[in-house]
């Protein structure tokens, strides 16, 4: 079993590689007042290691407040989908996301 894991981190790491050598150009980023220039690689691995970041420190926060409550399973995962409903809502309005083409029918 331990072969099997060491194939599958060999194969993410190198499908990683494969995607950062393919992605050399440059791309811009804009966040609020911050602006950059780096490689497409660079800013798709930053973007993951903050999404890692913070995902871990919500999912931490989570498990400490369960633990604290007595909540049921089912409590706790209809909870959580609320969150990422609302979450997904509130994004859809701030950046007028239309993933099914209902604002703008002809594009």
């Amino acid at each position: 079993m331990r072969w099997l894991y060491v194939a599958i981190v060999l194969l993410l790491a190198t499908g990683t590689l494969i995607f950062a050598l393919q992605n050399l150009e440059m791309a811009s980023m804009d966040f609020l007042w911050f602006s950059m220039r780096a490689p497409l690689a660079f800013l798709v691995a930053a973007t993951y290691v903050a999404g890692m970041v913070t995902g871990s420190s919500f999912l931490a926060l989570v498990r400490r407040s369960v633990r604290s409550a007595s909540m049921s399973r089912f409590q706790i995962l209809i909870s959580a989908l609320i969150v990422v409903l609302f979450a997904a809502i509130v994004i859809a309005i701030v950046e007028e996301w239309d993933p099914l083409g209902w604002r703008h029918p002809g594009t």
